[in-house]
């Protein structure tokens, strides 16, 4: 008995286990997903929410000095160019310090060092980051631009308790010309805080390089095909209907249209017309 005791009670155990993971799985972020670049991503389809939160920089070590534009300028459009939201628009390359952001890292500081903060302010719902990494001057400059990040969402500024944390996600190196944003696409998150956790640089690990960031939320504009709406029924079509049943012959045509063949009798001389003697 002692036996099969223990193995009811394991069975039981793994059981309650297996519940637990399934649940957990319900209830996490799927994986980040790369969507493919384009320079038109909004669709007659959709209809795209811009967020434009404050940004920020904090450091895991070291200092971090701009020698080449500001912080404001990754968030502040300067730089964008073209029709559509912002998200369709191009980066414009070139050499004017108002559209980027370069700074040299001190101290023992390396592009893995490097954190890019952001405050919506309060939580909000999104579930598209859209980046242009650096491209002023040329492909030698273009270095120091991100290469691999990570993306953390959290309702605390210390990131201590994230809601969502992806994979290392990789952005392209920018070419020293006009780009389009590389757009990354995820669930929707409700967040305060999401941070670009840097974590290497396509040069030299002393400078790090970004041109403009937008955060937005997708919306698909399609609208649902609605069933058509079905005719209340009386309760004798459960069972049988006579034609005593209804008060209009209109009542009683409305069963018979509903059910194909007549079951209910209620067409006798069988033309179509169902109780035809009622008003």
């Amino acid at each position: 008995m002692k036996q099969i005791f223990l193995r009811s009670f394991q069975a039981f155990v793994m059981t309650v286990l297996l519940m637990l993971s399934i649940v957990a799985s319900l209830t996490s972020y799927p994986d980040i997903a790369l969507a493919q670049t384009d320079s038109n991503i909004s669709s007659p389809g959709s209809q795209v929410e811009i967020l434009h939160p404050t940004a920020f920089v904090n450091l895991n070590n070291g200092s971090f000095t701009p020698n080449f534009g500001a912080v404001a300028n990754i968030f502040n459009g300067n730089g964008l160019t073209g029709s559509g939201t912002e998200l369709d628009q191009l980066h414009v390359a070139g050499g004017n310090s108002a559209n980027f952001l370069s700074a040299k890292l001190n101290h023992c500081a390396t592009a893995a060092d490097v954190n890019f903060d952001f405050d919506f302010g309060s939580p909000v719902v999104f579930n598209t980051l859209a980046l242009w990494n650096y491209n002023a001057f040329n492909t030698t400059a273009t270095n120091r631009g991100i290469k691999d990040f990570i993306l953390v969402l959290s309702n605390n500024s210390d990131f201590s308790d994230p809601v969502f944390e992806s994979s290392t996600l990789t952005l392209p190196k920018g070419p020293a010309t006009n780009i389009p944003a590389t757009i990354f696409s995820f669930p929707n998150v409700e967040a305060q805080f999401a941070r670009i956790d840097v974590v290497s640089n396509y040069g030299p690990t002393s400078l790090i390089g970004l041109s403009e960031v937008r955060f937005a939320k997708m919306v698909s504009n399609t609208t649902p095909i609605s069933s058509p709406v079905q005719p209340e029924l009386p309760n004798c079509v459960n069972s049988d209907c006579n034609c005593s049943d209804f008060s209009t012959q209109a009542e009683a045509q409305q069963v018979l249209d509903a059910f194909p063949g007549d079951p209910h009798r209620l067409d006798r001389d069988k033309d179509g017309i169902a109780c035809e003697s009622l008003p």
